[in-house]
């Protein structure tokens, strides 16, 4: 950037985009049912924009916002 106006944008780590790691919120293992459970599901959107009919993707849109942590017992074992 070269507006001094705008310097310390560039700086500052507000504005810094995040990791692709760091994106997803960690979930624990006793949560990960939230994926398969129907009552987690969106079920208003049954068509696309153009009126056809949707595969319905349990738990994919959750996915995109969520990581399952796993224990670190479970892989010791």
């Amino acid at each position: 950037m070269d507006d001094p106006r705008f310097q310390k944008i560039a700086k500052d780590p507000r504005f810094r985009r995040l990791k692709k790691k760091q994106e997803k919120i960690q979930i624990d293992n006793r949560f990960s049912s939230m994926f398969k459970n129907e009552e987690f599901q969106p079920s208003a959107e049954k068509v696309d924009r153009f009126g056809r009919k949707v595969e319905e993707k349990t738990g994919e849109e959750l996915k995109r916002f969520y990581h399952i942590e796993e224990d670190e017992s479970e892989n010791e074992a």
